[in-house]
Protein backbone atom coordinates (compact mmCIF):
# COMPACT_ATOMS: atom_id res chain seq x y z
CA UNK A 1 0.00 0.00 0.00
CA UNK A 2 1.00 3.61 -0.69
CA UNK A 3 -0.15 6.90 0.86
CA UNK A 4 0.41 10.58 1.71
CA UNK A 5 -0.25 12.69 4.60
CA UNK A 6 -3.95 13.68 5.03
CA UNK A 7 -5.51 10.82 3.05
CA UNK A 8 -7.51 8.61 4.92
CA UNK A 9 -7.05 4.89 4.86
CA UNK A 10 -9.77 2.24 5.23
CA UNK A 11 -9.18 -1.06 6.65
CA UNK A 12 -11.97 -3.63 6.48
CA UNK A 13 -12.04 -6.56 8.96
CA UNK A 14 -15.11 -8.62 9.39
CA UNK A 15 -16.38 -8.33 13.05
CA UNK A 16 -14.51 -5.43 13.81
CA UNK A 17 -17.84 -3.46 14.87
CA UNK A 18 -18.06 -6.35 17.64
CA UNK A 19 -15.30 -4.37 19.60
CA UNK A 20 -14.90 -0.92 21.57
CA UNK A 21 -11.47 -1.21 22.85
CA UNK A 22 -9.65 -1.02 19.51
CA UNK A 23 -6.16 0.83 18.89
CA UNK A 24 -4.27 1.84 15.85
CA UNK A 25 -0.80 2.24 15.41
CA UNK A 26 1.55 2.62 12.71
CA UNK A 27 5.37 0.84 13.52
CA UNK A 28 8.63 1.76 11.91
CA UNK A 29 10.35 -0.39 9.20
CA UNK A 30 12.51 -1.42 12.38
CA UNK A 31 9.78 -1.63 14.78
CA UNK A 32 11.44 0.07 17.26
CA UNK A 33 8.70 2.85 18.01
CA UNK A 34 5.15 3.26 16.71
CA UNK A 35 2.72 6.22 16.76
CA UNK A 36 -0.69 5.89 17.58
CA UNK A 37 -3.40 7.19 14.96
CA UNK A 38 -6.83 8.47 16.03
CA UNK A 39 -9.34 5.91 14.20
CA UNK A 40 -12.95 5.41 13.87
CA UNK A 41 -14.69 2.53 12.63
CA UNK A 42 -17.86 2.03 11.06
CA UNK A 43 -19.30 -1.14 10.03
CA UNK A 44 -16.56 -3.68 10.54
CA UNK A 45 -13.95 -0.98 8.33
CA UNK A 46 -11.77 1.32 10.28
CA UNK A 47 -10.24 4.63 8.82
CA UNK A 48 -7.11 6.75 9.71
CA UNK A 49 -5.21 9.64 8.44
CA UNK A 50 -1.73 9.87 7.96
CA UNK A 51 -0.94 13.33 9.85
CA UNK A 52 0.34 15.83 7.42
CA UNK A 53 4.05 16.13 9.24
CA UNK A 54 4.43 12.51 8.96
CA UNK A 55 7.50 12.60 7.30
CA UNK A 56 10.12 14.78 7.87
CA UNK A 57 10.80 18.25 5.69
CA UNK A 58 13.94 19.05 7.67
CA UNK A 59 15.76 16.93 7.02
CA UNK A 60 13.71 15.72 4.12
CA UNK A 61 12.20 12.38 3.58
CA UNK A 62 11.16 11.38 0.22
CA UNK A 63 9.10 8.44 1.98
CA UNK A 64 8.93 6.79 5.54
CA UNK A 65 7.69 2.61 5.63
CA UNK A 66 5.60 1.43 8.41
CA UNK A 67 3.81 -1.76 9.41
CA UNK A 68 -0.19 -1.29 11.08
CA UNK A 69 -0.59 -2.51 13.81
CA UNK A 70 -3.73 -3.35 15.96
CA UNK A 71 -4.53 -3.61 19.55
CA UNK A 72 -7.98 -5.07 20.29
CA UNK A 73 -8.54 -5.08 24.03
CA UNK A 74 -5.80 -6.85 25.44
CA UNK A 75 -4.09 -8.36 22.08
CA UNK A 76 -1.98 -6.84 19.61
CA UNK A 77 -1.34 -7.97 16.04
CA UNK A 78 -0.14 -6.48 12.87
CA UNK A 79 -2.27 -6.41 9.72
CA UNK A 80 -1.09 -9.13 6.88
CA UNK A 81 -0.54 -8.65 3.91
CA UNK A 82 -3.11 -10.52 1.28
CA UNK A 83 -0.84 -11.26 -0.87
CA UNK A 84 1.23 -12.92 1.34
CA UNK A 85 -1.70 -14.95 2.57
CA UNK A 86 -2.39 -15.64 -1.12
CA UNK A 87 0.99 -17.32 -1.72
CA UNK A 88 0.62 -18.98 1.48
CA UNK A 89 -2.55 -20.95 0.39
CA UNK A 90 -1.15 -21.51 -3.10
CA UNK A 91 2.00 -23.42 -1.35
CA UNK A 92 4.12 -20.75 -1.41
CA UNK A 93 6.76 -20.15 1.69
CA UNK A 94 6.25 -16.56 3.30
CA UNK A 95 8.31 -15.65 6.37
CA UNK A 96 8.97 -12.74 8.68
CA UNK A 97 8.08 -9.60 7.98
CA UNK A 98 7.06 -10.86 3.95
CA UNK A 99 3.69 -11.91 5.36
CA UNK A 100 3.23 -8.16 6.86
CA UNK A 101 1.32 -5.15 5.69
CA UNK A 102 4.17 -2.50 4.65
CA UNK A 103 2.48 1.06 4.06
CA UNK A 104 4.88 3.05 2.09
CA UNK A 105 3.93 6.36 3.19
CA UNK A 106 5.06 9.51 0.45
CA UNK A 107 6.58 13.40 1.26
CA UNK A 108 3.75 15.84 -0.16
CA UNK A 109 5.73 18.39 -0.26
CA UNK A 110 7.45 18.90 -4.11
CA UNK A 111 11.00 19.50 -3.70
CA UNK A 112 13.21 21.20 -5.81
CA UNK A 113 16.42 19.62 -5.53
CA UNK A 114 19.17 21.05 -8.56
CA UNK A 115 19.04 23.59 -11.12
CA UNK A 116 21.13 23.24 -14.57
CA UNK A 117 21.39 27.06 -16.47
CA UNK A 118 21.22 27.25 -20.07
CA UNK A 119 21.63 30.13 -22.41
CA UNK A 120 21.13 32.13 -23.92
CA UNK A 121 20.15 30.39 -26.48
CA UNK A 122 18.45 31.26 -29.98
CA UNK A 123 17.07 28.41 -31.37
CA UNK A 124 13.62 29.84 -32.09
CA UNK A 125 13.67 31.38 -28.48
CA UNK A 126 16.54 34.31 -29.40
CA UNK A 127 18.06 35.42 -25.81
CA UNK A 128 15.97 33.32 -23.98
CA UNK A 129 17.41 31.28 -21.04
CA UNK A 130 16.20 27.99 -19.71
CA UNK A 131 16.42 26.93 -16.21
CA UNK A 132 15.91 23.45 -15.68
CA UNK A 133 14.55 22.88 -12.23
CA UNK A 134 15.19 18.91 -11.28
CA UNK A 135 12.94 17.53 -8.20
CA UNK A 136 10.34 15.83 -6.79
CA UNK A 137 6.93 17.10 -8.20
CA UNK A 138 3.29 16.04 -7.74
CA UNK A 139 2.05 12.30 -9.24
CA UNK A 140 1.16 12.10 -13.31
CA UNK A 141 -1.10 9.67 -13.08
CA UNK A 142 -5.16 9.14 -11.56
CA UNK A 143 -4.11 6.72 -9.25
CA UNK A 144 -1.50 9.01 -7.12
CA UNK A 145 -5.05 10.64 -5.75
CA UNK A 146 -3.87 14.01 -7.56
CA UNK A 147 -3.38 15.29 -11.06
CA UNK A 148 -2.98 19.31 -10.81
CA UNK A 149 -4.69 21.49 -12.96
CA UNK A 150 -1.89 23.69 -13.20
CA UNK A 151 1.94 25.17 -12.47
CA UNK A 152 3.05 28.60 -11.49
CA UNK A 153 6.60 29.75 -10.61
CA UNK A 154 7.24 32.85 -8.97
CA UNK A 155 11.23 33.87 -9.22
CA UNK A 156 12.36 36.27 -7.05
CA UNK A 157 15.41 38.43 -7.22
CA UNK A 158 18.28 39.08 -4.54
CA UNK A 159 15.83 42.14 -2.91
CA UNK A 160 12.89 39.60 -2.75
CA UNK A 161 10.68 41.28 -5.47
CA UNK A 162 9.00 39.41 -7.64
CA UNK A 163 11.17 38.83 -11.19
CA UNK A 164 9.26 36.70 -12.98
CA UNK A 165 6.10 34.55 -12.90
CA UNK A 166 5.56 31.94 -15.06
CA UNK A 167 2.36 29.50 -15.65
CA UNK A 168 1.68 25.99 -17.32
CA UNK A 169 -1.99 25.01 -17.79
CA UNK A 170 -1.73 21.06 -18.56
CA UNK A 171 -4.54 20.79 -20.44
CA UNK A 172 -2.83 23.78 -22.71
CA UNK A 173 0.37 22.87 -23.71
CA UNK A 174 1.96 25.90 -26.12
CA UNK A 175 5.47 25.65 -27.63
CA UNK A 176 5.61 29.67 -27.29
CA UNK A 177 8.98 31.15 -25.79
CA UNK A 178 9.16 32.42 -22.09
CA UNK A 179 6.85 29.54 -20.33
CA UNK A 180 6.54 26.77 -17.78
CA UNK A 181 6.71 23.60 -18.84
CA UNK A 182 7.25 20.20 -16.60
CA UNK A 183 8.18 16.96 -18.14
CA UNK A 184 8.70 13.58 -16.84
CA UNK A 185 12.50 12.56 -17.19
CA UNK A 186 12.44 9.00 -15.79
CA UNK A 187 9.35 6.77 -15.40
CA UNK A 188 11.44 5.42 -11.92
CA UNK A 189 10.32 2.19 -10.29
CA UNK A 190 10.77 2.04 -5.87
CA UNK A 191 11.04 -1.24 -4.43
CA UNK A 192 7.94 -2.90 -3.86
CA UNK A 193 7.69 -2.55 -7.46
CA UNK A 194 5.75 1.07 -6.94
CA UNK A 195 6.41 3.43 -9.69
CA UNK A 196 8.02 7.03 -8.01
CA UNK A 197 5.21 9.06 -6.48
CA UNK A 198 6.77 12.32 -7.70
CA UNK A 199 6.45 11.85 -11.69
CA UNK A 200 7.27 14.91 -12.89
CA UNK A 201 11.10 15.02 -12.63
CA UNK A 202 11.85 18.63 -14.39
CA UNK A 203 10.22 21.84 -14.08
CA UNK A 204 12.15 24.01 -16.80
CA UNK A 205 11.24 27.59 -17.14
CA UNK A 206 12.31 30.05 -20.07
CA UNK A 207 13.39 33.86 -19.37
CA UNK A 208 13.97 36.44 -21.69
CA UNK A 209 17.07 38.64 -20.74
CA UNK A 210 17.66 37.57 -17.75
CA UNK A 211 19.92 39.33 -15.54
CA UNK A 212 22.87 38.01 -14.02
CA UNK A 213 22.29 38.08 -9.84
CA UNK A 214 20.84 35.68 -6.98
CA UNK A 215 17.06 34.46 -7.42
CA UNK A 216 14.83 32.35 -5.56
CA UNK A 217 12.22 30.33 -7.27
CA UNK A 218 9.55 28.31 -5.43
CA UNK A 219 6.76 25.86 -7.41
CA UNK A 220 3.23 26.22 -7.13
CA UNK A 221 0.67 23.47 -8.17
CA UNK A 222 -2.88 24.10 -8.85
CA UNK A 223 -5.82 21.89 -8.65
CA UNK A 224 -9.70 22.05 -9.89
CA UNK A 225 -10.76 19.84 -7.16
CA UNK A 226 -11.07 22.38 -4.41
CA UNK A 227 -7.64 21.18 -2.70
CA UNK A 228 -5.87 23.90 -1.49
CA UNK A 229 -2.54 24.67 -3.72
CA UNK A 230 0.50 22.61 -2.92
CA UNK A 231 4.35 24.56 -2.52
CA UNK A 232 7.45 23.42 -3.15
CA UNK A 233 10.69 24.15 -0.94
CA UNK A 234 12.17 27.91 -2.02
CA UNK A 235 15.43 27.15 -3.96
CA UNK A 236 18.12 29.36 -3.87
CA UNK A 237 20.33 29.90 -6.98
CA UNK A 238 22.93 32.51 -9.19
CA UNK A 239 22.72 32.77 -12.84
CA UNK A 240 25.94 34.77 -13.88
Amino acid sequence: MFAHGNKEIVIHAEGLSDYTDVALYLVNENRTDSLKMTSTIVADSLSFTIPEDFVSQSPREEFKKTYIGLEINDTYQYLLNKHAWINQISGHTVTGDESLLKLKIFNTKPNIRSLTVVGPYDSGCFNYTKLHFSGEYLGYWDEYYWTPESATINIYDANGELYVSLFQDYDNYTTECGKLYLSIVSQQVLDEGLFRYHQRNVATAEIYQMLDGDYTAQLTFNFSDGQLPVESNIFEFTVD
